[in-house]
């Protein structure tokens, strides 16, 4: 890990629980997209309990066993720096 801050941050969840988490955190821009493996998707990460945007974001979907850790995995492509 790097220390500092800096304009991208990735946020990765990695196994059984991380497409349910991915999908609640993350609101998908648009109607067409869908959820695939290994297809970017844009939209927003949202707060779950009250549903406000917290930033606009890509997100990357890995199924299982096509990952690095062959688990399923979310990736959050989201803005870097002080929260």
């Amino acid at each position: 890990v790097a220390a500092g801050s800096g304009s991208v941050a990735i946020v990765r969840v990695s196994g059984p629980a991380a497409v349910s988490i991915g999908q609640r955190m993350f609101r998908v821009a648009g109607k067409r997209q869908q959820w695939e493996s290994h297809r970017v998707l844009y939209g927003h990460v949202i707060a779950p309990a009250t549903g406000a945007i917290i930033d606009e974001a890509l997100l990357l979907f890995m199924q299982a066993p096509r990952s690095f850790t062959a688990e399923d995995v979310v990736e959050f492509h989201c803005h870097g720096g002080l929260v």
